[in-house]
């Protein structure tokens, strides 16, 4: 078996620095992983922290004395042998393996890292000596047979992928010693009674003498990574191979966190979507139900899209710019639910579900009939369509909708006029205010300059609106990023390039308009001013990155057993990287903006 000699520890310092000590928490490891793929061997092994006796114990057993890639959470700096856990650290298992925690006011923290079989299990009156469930999967019954670790006190299954229809009334058929078996109380059945396995179960062990042993029960299953589950079942199980036609299917929802929102096999279309996102092995969809359907809690819509985020190994760059759009109060911002998506019984991969962009109650609550939804987009692809006379800039209408209309080419260049009204005074520098909102302009600047959002410079999915009574042209709603943070060419790189500059001469569309303004001195200062307003509110932006990474690592465990993964880095590493980028990114933008 092939072996690795470099070790991954991630090391996550979840406080804020200050000069008050006390109020720093006290360092401590909060995970501890060994990922079997990276180790050559076909089973993860999970390390058990106990912070009172800083212990960490191995759940399965390690391959010999082998030098392996472990990952490590931690509050605080991890030392590994007198040296700063970094990208790599060797954790050698032919000694025992000590790690460090510092904390910032100088705490210590000394772990122990037991293998299997290291530790006394005490009594042997209150084990489980044999596990299985009963799994119905794609229609088959399946026996699973699970790992038993008395000394961790876990039983784990290896991963599966397939559908399982009765993961929230799962039967354990199991053999222990001892008096009696429970679940929260309530008395188990070998065979019999049936628990929600889509989330981990104790079982707990109960000797004669009264001694208790608890054992966690965890399913590796894209339904037990805690975020709810998106079913489409086609009809005929038809592939869905078209942007353009839909396929006849049934779309259900299954959240296990909260089963008010779940949603029982809705009829509905569905078509692939995007543009060169729809040419990448994994799919971007939009579903559309036949009736007007509450996803979520948001607003009821028939329309919705799920997002494949190829490109984005953290699955979050659009969601942390739709969380700054929501952080600075930017209208119609989108609300990102990530989800697992499963489609005709096959897993297809962590997703984000959103709504269409559109004009609708909850969406861009503009009349759809009268008032303009208009998409600058390089690809130039939709029915309904103009350039603009003075720089070309390509226009995709999305509302009103033309198709009935009694004659569209007359509703075009009235909406096209009314456009050029505007784009010629930004170029022209002078009446602008007349005819564009500043403020919406604005914030829309600085949302894609701080995740130095490329698309802007072709243009590709940018938007704006106008109310056609007396309302001037808003921007917004905000999408696609997948091409910002550096791009997929340097992804955490170019922390220092600007998208927004004065004296602009490059040849790109949208940068010719949307960087002529910062040649005038009182929009700078504007600019200059709001960045100063909206500084406070997202400058913990990295925050949320760590929460939400720690909420969607076990998502990314399972979509990578469908997709690979493409950069060669553990998902921990990129959440650090995107968390670094921000950081940094913030910084600087701080530094030149209040030069302006």
């Amino acid at each position: 078996m092939k072996r690795f000699i470099l070790a991954l520890c991630a090391c996550f310092v979840l406080f804020s620095c200050t000069k008050d000590d006390t109020t720093s928490p006290l360092p401590e490891i909060t995970g501890f992983m060994i990922d079997g793929w990276r180790n050559g061997f076909d089973y993860d092994i999970e390390g058990v922290v106990d912070n009172t006796a800083l212990t960490i114990t191995l759940d399965r057993d390690l391959p010999s004395d082998s030098r392996i890639i472990s990952r490590i959470t931690a509050i605080g700096a991890v030392y590994y042998r007198g040296e700063l856990c970094g990208e790599s650290v060797t954790l050698d298992f032919s000694a025992e393996v000590k790690l460090v925690v510092l904390g910032y006011n100088g705490a210590k923290a000394v772990y122990t890292v037991i293998p299997l079989g290291g530790q006394e299990e005490g009594s042997n009156d209150n084990l489980i000596t044999s596990f299985t469930l009963d799994l119905r999967q794609n229609g088959a019954n399946t026996t699973y047979a699970g790992t038993i670790n008395n000394t961790a006190g876990t039983i784990k299954f290896s991963p599966t992928l397939a559908w399982i229809e009765n993961i929230t009334s799962a039967k354990a058929v199991f053999a222990h010693e001892g008096k009696i078996v429970t679940v929260e109380g309530i008395s188990q059945t070998s065979g019999k009674t049936a628990n929600d396995f889509s989330r981990d179960v104790e079982y707990v062990v109960t000797s004669e003498s009264g001694k208790k042993r608890t054992y966690k029960v965890s399913l590796s299953s894209p339904q037990a990574t805690g975020l709810p589950v998106v079913r489409v079942v086609t009809q005929g199980g038809k592939d869905i191979t078209s942007k353009t036609t839909y396929v006849t299917a049934t779309v259900s929802l299954d959240n296990y966190a909260n089963h008010g929102y779940d949603i029982a096999a809705a009829p509905a279309g569905i078509r692939g979507r995007g543009n060169s996102t729809w040419h990448y092995s994994k799919k971007p969809y939009r579903i559309r139900f036949d009736d007007k359907t509450a996803v979520l809690g948001h607003v009821k819509a028939r329309s919705w899209v799920l997002l494949a985020n190829w490109l984005d190994q953290t699955f979050l760059m659009n969601t942390v710019a739709f969380e700054i759009g929501h952080r600075i109060d930017f209208p119609y911002t989108n609300h990102p639910e990530h989800v697992e998506l499963y489609i005709n019984g096959s897993y297809k991969g962590s997703y984000v579900l959103t709504e269409q962009i559109q004009a609708n109650p909850g969406r861009v609550e503009i009349d759809e009939t009268n008032d303009y939804l208009l998409e600058l987009d390089s690809y130039y692809d939709d029915e309904y369509k103009f350039r603009s006379a003075g720089i070309s800039m390509p226009v995709n209408i999305k509302s009103p909708d033309l198709a009935e209309a009694a004659s569209p080419s007359v509703v075009i260049a009235g909406i096209k006029a009314d456009y050029e009204k505007m784009e010629n005074a930004v170029m022209a520098r002078s009446g602008w205010r007349d005819y564009m909102d500043e403020a919406s302009f604005i914030d829309f600047m600085l949302i894609n300059e701080i995740t130095l959002n490329a698309e802007l410079g072709h243009p590709k999915s940018t938007y704006l609106w106008k109310r056609t009574n007396g309302g001037k042209w808003t921007w917004g709603p905000l999408w696609d990023f997948d091409w910002g943070y550096g791009s997929p060419y340097e992804y955490w790189g170019r922390t220092t390039n600007r998208l927004f500059t004065g004296g602009y001469t490059g040849s790109d569309t949208g940068f010719k308009f949307f960087n002529r303004l910062m040649d005038d001195a009182q929009f700078r200062k504007r600019y200059k001013e709001r960045w100063n307003e909206i500084k406070p509110l997202i400058s913990d932006i990295s925050v949320f990155v760590g929460e939400m990474g720690a909420r969607l690592e076990l998502s990314s465990t399972q979509n990578k057993r469908v997709w690979g993964d493409q950069y060669n880095r553990t998902y921990s590493k990129q959440i650090t990287y995107m968390q670094d980028w921000l950081n940094q990114r913030i910084a600087y933008l701080d530094g030149v903006i209040n030069t302006y």
